[in-house]
């Protein structure tokens, strides 16, 4: 729900990709 919060706030592609990477990348 916060991820959802922040991706509204800041239009989904900062953390879609924060969400999509992997640990190993990150």
């Amino acid at each position: 729900a916060f991820l959802d919060r922040l991706v509204e706030d800041h239009g989904s592609i900062d953390l879609e990709w924060l969400r999509n990477v992997p640990p190993d990348k990150s």
